[in-house]
């Protein structure tokens, strides 16, 4: 597993260089742009946790909110890069009374579970818009992403786990001015299958949300 993360991130680093090396020797017809663009991220959202015997309870159940903040630089209009910070807690149903298990077996026969998680994850950032069409104060552009990480999941007097992540998604953005954008993001995360301190079935698990935020670029 970290041979291939290692030959994906070496795949996405040299894609970086080679555009910003291109984009480099053209010239601008609309306009300077500073390359160098720093900026930070702060938001918060709504996300579901899938493993194995989740069917075993309610989805509304397993809704939880999601906390992110994020510092990056964009090297080119095309590509950036970013570290993020995910985190709050999760909640899912088990088949086992396992560390994780809060309280009685549910009418379909399960235990629901609730936990403390962190995702901290570096990502490469693509501009569609950008890489489409030469650039332009664009109100909305599209920005999907990918990258890994590590994340860990604890709760109080019970033991942790620590995994690996794999992140991606498509941010929407939407510029207020020169200085700030509204983000609105749709996410995934996979880790490893005993993330929840359940193992068995399917070997991959992890979770889906939205996030809605703003970036402030320095």
């Amino acid at each position: 597993m970290k041979k291939i993360t290692g030959i994906c991130f070496g795949i996405l680093l040299s894609a970086m260089a080679v555009s910003s090396q291109a984009y480099g020797q053209m010239s601008s017809t609309a306009g300077t742009y500073k390359h160098a663009n720093w900026f930070m991220t702060v938001g918060g959202g709504a996300q579901v946790y899938w493993a194995e015997n989740y069917s075993t309870g309610n989805f509304g159940n397993r809704i939880t909110p999601d906390i992110e903040v994020a510092v990056g630089k964009w090297f080119t209009h095309v590509w950036g890069a970013r570290i993020q910070y995910d985190g709050y807690k999760m909640k899912g149903f088990t088949s086992l009374d396992n560390p994780y298990a809060t309280g009685g077996r549910t009418p379909k026969g399960g235990y629901q579970q609730q936990f403390s998680y962190l995702n901290l994850h570096f990502d490469i950032l693509f501009n569609l818009n950008s890489a489409i069409c030469p650039y332009s104060r664009r109100v909305y552009e599209l920005i999907p992403y990918l990258g890994a990480g590590y994340a860990r999941a604890y709760k109080k007097d019970e033991p942790s786990f620590n995994s690996y992540s794999f992140n991606g998604g498509l941010i929407n953005r939407f510029r207020v001015s020169r200085a700030i954008d509204l983000n609105l993001t749709l996410k995934a995360m996979i880790v490893n299958q005993g993330f929840d301190q359940q193992k068995g079935g399917i070997s991959l698990e992890g979770s889906t949300g939205i996030t809605a935020g703003f970036t402030v670029k320095f």
